[in-house]
């Protein structure tokens, strides 16, 4: 009985992903960003710490984004007219995914763009 409620949460929580990938355009900003960082980031070769750095920022990001959508959800489902209360949870649920993707920016930076230049030499040394 528990291995069926545990495949039936899995099947809901995948629909969750479904639903913020096809519907949420900011969602689907971010999954692209994580696709370019991934192939970036496979390119460059980094280490295992490096790897777990950069998966857990675009984890982080992620679920973040997906909160600040259901929390959207869930103040749309309560209030649809214009609440000035309403506004302001969904503007403090958006301020936590810039914080967010602004730190999990400068952190991927910080890891990808010294890798990034060093790269950029080992190509000009095989050019020249």
């Amino acid at each position: 009985m528990k291995f069926n409620s545990f495949l039936y949460s899995l099947k809901m929580a995948i629909s969750g992903l479904r639903t913020a990938l096809c519907r949420e355009k900011n969602f689907q900003i971010q999954a692209i960003i994580m696709i370019f960082v991934l192939l970036l980031s496979f390119l460059l070769s980094l280490s295992i710490f490096e790897w777990c750095i950069i998966l857990f920022c675009i984890g982080m990001v992620l679920c973040v984004e997906l909160m600040n959508t259901s929390i959207e959800y869930l103040a749309n489902l309560y209030n649809s007219h214009y609440d000035l209360r309403i506004k302001r949870i969904k503007d403090i649920a958006a301020g936590s995914v810039l914080v967010i993707s602004l730190i999990s920016g400068i952190i991927g930076g910080l890891i990808l763009i010294p890798k990034c230049l060093n790269f950029t030499k080992s190509w000009k040394v095989i050019l020249y």
